[in-house]
């Protein structure tokens, strides 16, 4: 990031006189507060379909490591009844937390990670070795949190807990009141994300240096068994051990210093009550590497690791200001901006890393994990080249290497893993992406041939199913949730024609944008939608509902899934039966969304039968009618998302935030501008904000809203540094050196009259 002296120094002066801990309600003619605005308990609410299930810890940007509160509670129902609400550890219906474990992701809906949990408390006793025995009640009033700083007041014992880190290493302090009459910290080695324990492991207490340190094999949902993978840590406490012990399930070995195995724990005791501050390295190399991990926090005392985790969040968070709005509409923003960001994970420890072959490998980059990319290569890499391009460089990095080590491209890298979830190659369209968007510091050509062997291979070196590449498209009768394969297939194939087309390779750009139109295949005229189809052309489903979720699909229905073609508007309004048809039903599908009620059972929160915010296949839905050439048509949709579907509470996003996918389409969305993933376009709509800044690499970018009304919200015209533009819709490259973007916004567009964006035309 490229920061002025006066502006450093306004940030330095600003965290250091605690604006970051304060709390304000901004008035709209002022510019905002980045570290003010971010609430990190948006999104930690929520029953059902509607939990964003983000992580309310303190981390530094796309830090390792993320300590944070694992609750328990609700209803009084057991661990594995809801463990589903607690992938990221917090789910803000508990009123009791079980500790605090040093790993986490945000909100990925997945169950894994939770490792070593501290937890303090007065004394140890045999019904302490279970969650349900050292948990204690706490109260949101007694609680709080921002960038780089968790607290919370533990109701049972009184006890004060605070929280932060570094990259790589946890800090807590524990304020233990005189009513504790045995100050004591447990450390559960075993625990895990719901019902996943670790498998193994082993802790040692060595008592006169005052620490604890050890090993686990973390094996959670994702990785399981045949999977799982050790992680290791060194945890030393700043006042002297009086006591301490180990256990393995119930049974205490008190005085004694090392244990090895499954459901195994450690304690250590204090003379007296007081303040005992512990500072925890984490590493997936060794346990050496775990003691010099820690050395980043090792003299500072907790004040310091909040402010420096302060200072690195507004280095990122400060890279876009904005003036107008509402406080509430300010709160969202940069939470969605803050969640963007905590994810990936760094896994770079002192110039190595483990790789996905699980061997120790140098690397003169930063190295990464944790990538929902299913989900992420829509909104959170296009925010990232265009914001962090240094960091969008590491990332494709990682992606070649990971490809490299695991012998075909990668989807769902979680840790030393390649969990190969969810669906299509969405490795392929982010290296396409952050090429196409002139981040291209990598190894581009070897992208594209990484690409290719993937799509044109029918052996193990493909992450396509051989059933796809045979036929073209993805038949049910030999592909499950075919017809989203195919979809996700096509979108991954117009992003490599356009990195052909941008390498200069035309044979190649054709080749793939006529694969890119295999969704053709799936096309029912008599009844309007995608389908399934077998091998032999006969529909998979014989009674065909477009509102019922099916095997078709994954993650959705026929209705959402009709609108995953972004890349070939011009192509599915052909099948439609032209333009206008298109934007009829587009309008339809949006006003019967806004008619339907989300559906309920109780308190519990169902998918959405029509638009679904809450998930992923259609959230590009209401920027198609900027791609269709009539952007005036979709502000009003793309305002309904915003108003509707996001709030500053903690029941605050639609549905899981999967690595910030949903908060990075807030930031875009309310900025005026959208990604149209594997190519180099933004696509324009109404912004929030009166003025947007975007201090970017090479300059800034100033984004300005005109309305005549304050209700005004559609696009009206469009001009970017005096130039009025023609279409809806400018380049990466434009936006990326800078200059004003101006929004014009009316109660009715004057009509763009544009052909739509003819994304496959060779």
């Amino acid at each position: 990031m490229l920061w002025n002296a006066a502006r450093r120094l306004w940030l330095i002066v600003l965290v250091s006189n605690g604006a970051a801990c304060q709390s304000a309600d901004l008035s709209s003619s002022t510019w905002a507060n980045p570290l003010v605005s971010v609430d990190p308990f948006i999104g930690t609410g929520g029953m059902g379909f509607n939990q964003g299930q983000t992580f309310v810890g303190p981390t530094v940007p796309f830090g390792m490591v993320k300590p944070g509160p694992d609750s328990t509670g609700y209803l009084r129902l057991g661990r594995g009844m809801v463990s589903w609400a607690h992938t990221s550890g917090y789910w803000h219906a508990d009123n009791k937390i079980e500790g605090f474990s040093q790993l986490h992701f945000s909100g990925t809906g997945i169950e894994d990670y939770g490792n070593f949990l501290l937890m303090p408390t007065d004394g140890m006793d045999a019904g302490k070795t279970e969650e349900e025995g050292y948990a204690q009640e706490f109260s949101h009033e007694q609680e709080s949190a921002s960038p780089g700083h968790y607290g919370v007041t533990l109701l049972d014992t009184g006890i004060r807990v605070d929280l932060s880190a570094s990259a790589h290493a946890s800090h807590h302090r524990y304020i233990f009141p005189s009513t504790v009459a045995r100050p004591t910290v447990l450390i559960d080695v075993s625990h895990g994300i719901g019902d996943y324990p670790a498998l193994d492991g082993g802790v040692t207490v060595d008592r006169a240096a005052g620490t604890v340190e050890g090993w686990m094999q973390s094996g959670g949902r994702f990785t399981r068994r045949e999977c799982a993978f050790p992680v290791y840590f060194s945890a030393k406490f700043s006042a002297n051990v009086s006591g301490h012990g180990v256990w393995q399930h119930s049974g205490l070995h008190e005085g004694e210093a090392a244990i090895d195995g499954p459901g195994i724990g450690a304690w250590v005791e204090f003379l007296q009550p007081g303040e005992v501050q512990v500072r925890i390295g984490v590493s997936y190399v060794d346990i050496e590497q775990a003691r010099l991990n820690r050395q980043e926090i090792d003299d500072k005392p907790l004040a310091a690791t909040i402010l420096d985790a302060e200072q690195a969040w507004m280095e990122y968070l400060g890279a876009i200001e904005v003036r107008g709005g509402s406080g509430r509409q300010q709160r969202i923003f940069y939470t969605a901006l803050y969640h963007s960001l905590l994810m990936p994970t760094l896994m770079t420890e002192g110039g190595r890393y483990v790789g996905l072959d699980r061997n120790v490998h140098a690397a003169d980059f930063s190295y990464y994990s944790d990538m929902s990319m299913w989900d992420t290569y829509r909104t959170v890499h296009p925010l990232i080249s265009l914001l962090y391009p240094d960091r969008a460089t590491e990332f494709a990095k990682t992606l070649l290497a990971m490809r490299a080590q695991h012998g075909k491209m990668v989807r769902w890298p979680l840790a030393v893993n390649e969990t190969g979830t969810m669906l299509g190659t969405p490795a392929a369209i982010i290296l396409a992406d952050t090429a196409l968007r002139d981040v291209d510091d990598f190894d581009v050509d070897g992208a594209l041939a990484a690409a290719l062997e993937d799509a044109n291979s029918l052996t193990d070196v493909s992450s396509r199913p051989p059933g796809c590449v045979e036929h073209g498209y993805c038949p049910e009768d030999e592909v499950s949730r075919g017809t989203s394969w195919t979809l996700e297939l096509g979108w991954a194939d117009f992003a490599i024609a356009n990195l052909a087309d941008r390498l200069g390779d035309m044979a190649i750009a054709d080749d793939f944008r006529q694969r890119a139109r295999a969704y053709e295949n799936h096309w029912d005229a008599e009844t309007g939608f995608l389908r399934g189809v077998n091998t032999d052309g006969t529909w998979s489903q014989s009674a065909f509902s477009p509102e019922n979720q099916s095997d078709d699909y994954a993650e959705g229905n026929a209705w959402q899934y009709l609108w995953a073609v972004p890349f070939d508007v011009t192509g599915l309004a052909a099948l439609f039966g032209g333009r206008e048809v298109l934007l009829d039903r587009l309008t339809g599908f949006f006003e019967i969304s806004r008619a339907t009620p989300t559906p309920m059972v109780d308190v519990v929160t169902l998918p959405d039968t029509y638009y679904w915010h809450g998930n992923e296949p259609d959230i590009h839905a209401p920027f198609l009618f900027a791609l269709a050439g009539e952007p005036g048509l979709g502000g009003e949709w793309v305002d309904w998302v915003r108003e509707t579907r996001y709030d500053d509470a903690p029941i605050g996003l639609a549905g899981n935030d999967d690595a910030g996918t949903l908060s990075a389409w807030y930031v875009f969305a309310s900025l005026g501008f959208y990604p149209l993933a594997g190519s180099e376009l933004f696509l324009l709509c109404p912004p929030i904000w009166d003025e947007a800044i975007v201090h970017l690499p090479a300059s800034d970018l100033r984004v300005v809203a005109q309305r005549e009304k304050a209700s005004d919200r559609a696009l009206h015209r469009a001009s970017f540094n005096g130039r009025e533009l023609d279409n809806p819709w400018i380049s990466h490259a434009e936006l990326a050196a800078g200059g004003e973007l101006v929004l014009e916004m009316r109660a009715k567009s004057r009509g763009w009259s544009v052909d739509p964006y003819p994304a496959l035309s060779p």
